[in-house]
């Protein structure tokens, strides 16, 4: 099992076993930067058909090990097909708590964004911009 499918594999694992928190939700989506990388693992999952290994492994933090994933993701600009392959690993039941976690991640970065931008267009109609700021 290669790197990737073993991080992926960990940390969807471990999302079985332990309940994530709003907190690391939240912390989570403050990493605009991989959106795109999290779309992307999303797809390659929700295309994945295996039935995966029932393999036991250790269990790892959610936050740290998705960040790092995401990292892989992005440094190595995996296609989805190559990441459906690495996902090859997860039982259904893994594939489902690591899809419900992106959601949720998603959804606080959509929200995240959603706020700025009424920040924004608070700021506009006042006659401010970003520059005012500094």
């Amino acid at each position: 099992m290669n790197e990737l499918a073993h991080l992926i594999k960990s940390l969807a694992y471990s999302l079985t076993v332990v309940s994530v928190s709003d907190k690391c939700v939240s912390a989570l989506a403050q990493h605009h930067e991989y959106k795109h990388e999290l779309e992307r693992l999303q797809r390659g999952l929700e295309r994945q058909r295996s039935e995966g290994y029932d393999l036991e492994t250790k269990q790892v933090p959610t936050e740290s090990t998705c960040i790092m994933v995401l990292d892989r993701i992005q440094s190595h600009q995996y296609k989805i097909t190559e990441l459906q392959q690495q996902c090859s690993l997860l039982t259904p039941l893994e594939k489902n708590t690591l899809l419900a976690l992106i959601g949720r991640v998603l959804d606080a970065m959509e929200q995240r964004a959603c706020a700025a931008q009424t920040i924004l267009e608070t700021m506009a109609k006042q006659g401010l911009d970003i520059e005012d700021i500094r």
